[in-house]
């Protein structure tokens, strides 16, 4: 049945959170899920992962894949720093390209020099323009986010070689796909990870235009790919096949869970603008949110720093029963995550809010 308790029953089947995910099923969910991001508070260099999903270390894995140029760094959500497989370049080269227009001499310069002198770090890219390294790197982005150049990100090092494009990855084509046969490929695998989503969703997580978002939607609808529904009063999307899937089974409710998620992961990315609104604290900054049975119904709020992260209020859109029943529970989940290490042996405040 289409009900919110069957969706979510599926959601947090595919999001591996309770049944983690072996490397052949992860290798698949981050297919889906690309760009990953890294952690949201990490050390520069440090390869990304999917928190809480795997069965196995990941980011011990994604930096070996990310070694062999199995998975590869680019700019893509609006400049955003995310790692994909590289062998869908083309799809995100026609999700994300952005048009260089009329080049510019020091453009040229610098892709003119990887090109024919092979690859360069920063420093000697430095030397050769005599440009300082604050106005070589804004370049730089713009050349990669037009997929003339790629960043070698093979370690955590900071320094890392920049190259040709065309000259690592001739048999790529960047202009095989247009946008909307790009999005309409993610939007497909962004209604399986999330089984159902909203316009708003997509439009937050690919930082696109929501006009051609609707207009993937619309021609995914007219191909009998994509259903819309009505649920919460609003309108939704989910896959053909989930549909009808959901239609004819009525599945086992989830177990409780906890989880706390980094303000880059997918699902947070998913619905950054409505989180931000729904989480507020005057006094502190946005640390991570919780994931409570599959909705987001947390946030923790504090300081970030290069030592312990400094806890100062949990607020959490729970009855005040609930509270006190789940608290273990929640207390948990925050302080068993080995994502950062946290200052506080407890949490003094709680707010409901």
């Amino acid at each position: 049945m289409i009900t919110k308790t069957n969706i979510m029953a599926l959601f947090m089947e595919r999001q591996h959170f309770i049944n983690k995910a072996n490397p052949k099923s992860y290798a698949k969910i981050f297919r889906m899920m690309s760009p990953v991001s890294t952690l949201y508070w990490t050390r520069p260099g440090d390869p990304p992962l999917l928190a809480h999903r795997a069965s196995f270390n990941d980011l011990q894995d994604n930096d070996k894949k990310r070694s062999r140029r199995e998975i590869v760094k680019g700019r893509f959500q609006k400049g955003g720093v995310g790692y994909i497989y590289a062998d869908e370049w083309e799809l995100y080269a026609g999700l994300y390209r952005v048009d260089l227009g009329k080049i510019t001499k020091q453009e040229y310069e610098i892709l003119n020099l990887l090109e024919h002198e092979g690859s360069m770090n920063i420093h000697e890219l430095k030397a050769v323009t005599g440009l300082y390294v604050k106005d070589l790197t804004p370049i730089l982005h713009r050349l990669q986010q037009a997929f003339k150049i790629f960043e070698d990100q093979r370690d955590r090092e900071w320094d890392r070689n920049w190259y040709a494009f065309e000259n690592e990855y001739p048999e790529v084509d960047i202009k095989h796909y247009s946008r909307i046969e790009a999005l309409k490929i993610v939007l497909l695998r962004f209604a399986y990870m999330h089984v159902s989503f909203s316009l708003e969703m997509a439009k937050s997580f690919y930082q696109l235009a929501k006009a051609e978002i609707s207009q993937a939607i619309e021609e995914l609808i007219e191909e009998d790919m994509v259903v819309a529904i009505e649920l919460n009063n609003a309108k939704e999307y989910m896959s053909k096949v989930d549909y009808e899937y959901l239609t004819s089974h009525n599945l086992l409710d989830m177990p409780p869970s906890v989880i706390m998620l980094h303000r880059s992961d997918f699902l947070v990315k998913s619905r950054e603008l409505e989180l931000k609104n729904r989480f507020k604290d005057k006094d502190h900054g946005l640390l991570y949110y919780l994931l409570i049975d599959g909705e987001f119904k947390g946030a923790l709020f504090g300081r970030f720093t290069f030592g312990p992260t400094e806890l100062k209020v949990l607020k959490l859109n729970l009855p005040a029963d609930e509270i006190d029943k789940r608290k273990t529970e929640i207390y948990d989940a925050i302080y068993q995550d080995d994502l950062n290490p946290l200052d506080n042996p407890l949490l003094n405040v709680i707010q409901n809010q």
